[in-house]
């Protein structure tokens, strides 16, 4: 799973997933608030409700975000890092 993530204001942001599961590609994005180390979203996929929680940090090099979430469909949880070579920013912390 990627994520690139972007900085909407003050302690808003916007997390663009996508990929592969399951051998069923996926893109969504979610809208999250909160100090980066302590963030909460919310979202409706495929019509369901989830409810998620997260942190980033790192610096521009060896970045990392983590969170996890649950809802009417699934639960689960996340432990990305940040791109050696991700060509364009993926991060506007």
């Amino acid at each position: 799973m990627t994520c690139v993530v972007t900085k909407l204001g003050d302690q808003q942001w916007r997390g663009h997933f996508y990929g592969v599961w399951q051998q069923v590609p996926f893109s969504y994005e979610v809208t999250f608030r909160g100090p980066v180390e302590k963030l909460t979203g919310n979202a409706v996929i495929d019509g369901a409700e989830y409810a998620w929680t997260g942190m980033m940090g790192g610096n521009e090099t060896s970045g990392w975000f983590k969170g996890a979430f649950g809802g009417d469909r699934y639960i689960g949880h996340f432990d990305l890092k940040r791109k050696k070579n991700h060509g364009k920013r993926g991060s506007d912390r």
